[in-house]
């Protein structure tokens, strides 16, 4: 048996070459398959393992990049307002002789210009910074000011508390200071995981500063957006829409019933609608609790306060994510799951929330890329159609037992066989 290993087998794919009779091809095939599979497997751990090492400053730095897309059209505005300005001035200075705009046609010096950009960068963040602490210091004071006396002496809690007592849980005996002493590593993780959601919020904030200012020369210069810029921010910019409208027919919904807490249920259901599948299930069971255990509640209180927003989930989200759709940023289901898995499991919720815009940036990146090898069209591929192109076909071609078959294929296959007489054979 002939076997020459030649330089291409530090490339992919392909790792070895052989010459030989067929055996040899199907051996060389085999090899290859392993080799690019354990590359695959080596590239995936490696590539988990430093995205959870770096995720301290990875997740804030996506949140920023993604709010810096959302407002960079409103940074644009207020940078190119003295130049629109002087445009107008010199267009009224043409029909006018007399206009008394003549100050604003031509442009200040530098330092002028620079002290507009940091207004407008500042002039961003303040807005960010409101968008985001109005729902925070919102729900806050609700449940500061929100009177337990409603769920004091309530039967179901006596329920539960037999319920627990039954499966050998006696909460009555519970000493709140030796519970935090027996668990004093599981609160010292909750406090630090406090501090460390504090401090994500922060770094966002400044990275967001920056990512800001780095658009500030292209908006200069007047460079066009790159196509995955703009559809990123299309797509986040109707997802917010979107998300928005569900979250305010909730609350109304909410606010109807009489359910406490509606603030911190408001922020809940924004917060899950963007993971998607499971976000808005958990988005529904949120103020379930609160209205068990209310008093005087019944249970046609809880199948409303279920029932309802569930339907508003379910009827806003059908009529308007087409929308999202028609920007040309339609993932596959199963792609959906497989992000959603594979950044929950990195990054945790952040991940999960990030998941499918994470996502549709890449299908983009790979679909404008330059340099289109076949490592780039197999990973595109994969994103678009990940059970393969003959997927499709295979189902198509398996029909569901028991259900009747076209006559459609018996009928053209009848038809392309010739006649007897047509043959010419005797």
């Amino acid at each position: 048996m002939n076997v020459a290993i030649t330089p291409s087998a530090f490339s992919l794919p392909g790792a070895f070459s052989f010459e030989g009779d067929p055996a040899d091809k199907r051996r060389q095939k085999k090899i290859n398959d392993i080799v690019t599979m354990c590359l695959v497997i080596i590239a995936f751990v490696a590539t988990m393992w430093l995205l959870q090492e770096l995720s301290g400053f990875l997740v804030p730095l996506v949140f920023a990049v993604f709010l810096a897309f959302l407002m960079e059209p409103v940074l644009r505005c207020i940078v190119l307002a003295p130049q629109r300005c002087c445009r107008r001035a010199r267009r009224a200075r043409r029909h006018d002789d007399q206009c008394r705009l003549g100050f604003l046609e031509t442009r200040g010096p530098m330092w002028l210009q620079s002290a507009w950009d940091f207004i407008g960068v500042a002039l961003c963040f303040a807005l960010i910074v409101l968008i985001l602490g109005i729902p925070i210091v919102g729900s806050y004071q609700a449940i500061s000011t929100f009177d337990w006396k409603d769920y004091a002496d309530v039967d179901k809690v006596d329920q539960m508390q037999k319920a627990l007592n039954a499966i050998g849980i006696n909460n009555k005996t519970w000493d709140f200071g030796k519970l935090v002493a027996d668990h004093e590593s599981q609160v010292m993780d909750v406090a630090s995981a406090t501090i460390g959601v504090g401090s994500d919020i922060v770094l966002t904030l400044l990275l967001f500063i920056f990512s800001l200012a780095a658009t500030l020369p292209g908006i200069h210069q007047g460079r066009p957006t790159p196509p995955v810029r703009d559809l990123m921010r299309r797509y986040l910019v109707w997802k917010s829409v979107a998300t928005l409208i569900i979250t305010l027919a909730v609350v109304l919904t909410l606010c109807a019933m009489k359910v406490p807490l509606v603030p911190v249920c408001a922020m809940l259901t924004f917060i899950l609608n963007f993971i998607p599948n499971v976000g808005s299930f958990f988005a529904i069971l949120a103020p379930l609790p609160l209205v068990y255990f209310k008093k005087h509640s019944t249970t046609a209180d809880l199948v409303l306060a279920g029932l309802v927003p569930f339907c508003i989930h379910n009827v806003l989200g059908c009529l308007l994510e087409p929308q999202l759709m028609a920007q040309g940023l339609e993932l596959n289901s199963l792609v959906v799951v497989m992000a959603l898995t594979f950044w929950g499991c990195v990054w945790g919720i952040p991940g999960a929330v990030l998941s499918v815009p994470i996502t549709c940036a890449i299908k983009l990146t790979l679909r404008d890329a330059e340099n289109q090898n076949y490592l780039v069209k197999e990973l595109r591929s994969r994103l678009e159609d990940p059970l393969g192109p003959g997927a499709e076909s295979f189902v198509a071609a398996a029909p569901l037992a028991g259900m009747p078959q076209s006559p459609l294929p018996r009928v053209e296959s009848e038809l392309s066989t010739p006649l007897r007489g047509d043959s010419g054979a005797p």
